[in-house]
């Protein structure tokens, strides 16, 4: 007879959340991150995108916790993704690189919209509705490309103003934290919408 698998505990995924939030929290305060000469902060962004979406899709009980998630819910975390509104703002005043401003704010903002639509719209049952989480999800993933793509271009240029800000808090968060993040959240969806014709 085969015993219940048991339940996955989340207490370890939460207290490695609250270290990276941490460590974050510390590169901003001292500045340290903003010390490293490029193309160091673009690498080390990089390597921990690239870290979160290979241990969120290789660590069984990470992956098994994550796969427990309601769809919309992964989806709906992407609503931080109104951030772009700041970037619009902050380029419109010289206080962040404008083409990066326009290029990832308005990503962001339609990602989110998007994001915030799909919540409301319910589980995609049927086929035309799973595709539009799939254009979704993709989009989503362009677009952090993009931003990601375009604040390296900005950095190399030495363009005035540039990307000084997400190299200090509350922005470092973006690129430390919230990219990989939502890079693994868009990597899981993927997973969820291809592997299964039941979508919680």
């Amino acid at each position: 007879m085969t015993s219940p698998a048991s339940p996955v505990s989340s207490r370890p995924i939460v207290v490695t959340s609250l270290l990276w939030l941490a460590a974050t929290v510390l590169l901003g305060v001292t500045g340290a991150f903003g010390r490293v000469r490029s193309p160091a902060p673009q690498l080390i962004a990089l390597v921990l995108t690239v870290v979160a979406v290979v241990v969120t899709t290789s660590v069984p009980n990470l992956r098994a916790w994550i796969d427990s998630i309601s769809i919309r819910a992964l989806v709906g975390i992407h609503v931080i993704r109104f951030i772009g509104i700041v970037f619009l703002i902050l380029g419109a005043r010289g206080l962040l690189s404008p083409l990066f401003a326009e290029r990832a704010g308005w990503g962001d903002i339609t990602a989110a919209t998007g994001a915030l639509f799909l919540v409301l719209s319910g589980l995609p049952r049927s086929t035309r509705h799973r595709w539009l989480y799939l254009a979704w999800n993709t989009f989503g993933v362009l677009d952090l490309i993009v931003a990601v793509s375009t604040a390296a271009i900005v950095v190399i240029r030495g363009d005035s103003p540039g990307m000084e800000l997400l190299s200090r808090l509350p922005l470092i968060i973006v690129p430390v934290l919230a990219v990989p993040f939502l890079f693994a959240a868009h990597v899981a969806i993927y997973r969820r919408l291809l592997g299964s014709r039941e979508t919680r």
